[in-house]
């Protein structure tokens, strides 16, 4: 009978062992899965950000010509040689 108390509570010293471990594991996954959704929520907030900021632009610049020197102000002077 001593062996089998002995089995007994190595066994049950082992379940609770296990659950412990589980228990100290636990809080390490959530602070990964709380890394992993902090990391996507700022990576949704800059994507959003670049959407606002990029989409307008993209459409002024598809809607409208630019040139940096479409007209040149000045006065004509006619050249010509001269003949001695």
């Amino acid at each position: 009978m001593n062996s089998e108390s002995t089995n007994t509570e190595a066994v049950s010293a082992s379940v609770q062992s296990q659950s412990a471990g589980d228990i100290a594991a636990e809080p390490a996954v959530n602070a990964d899965r709380k890394k992993m959704v902090k990391r996507v929520g700022a990576g949704l907030i800059v994507l959003v950000l670049v959407l606002v900021l990029a989409v307008p632009y993209i459409f002024h610049a598809l809607s409208y010509e630019s040139t940096d020197d479409a007209f040149i102000d000045g006065d004509i002077v006619p050249v010509s040689p001269r003949v001695a």
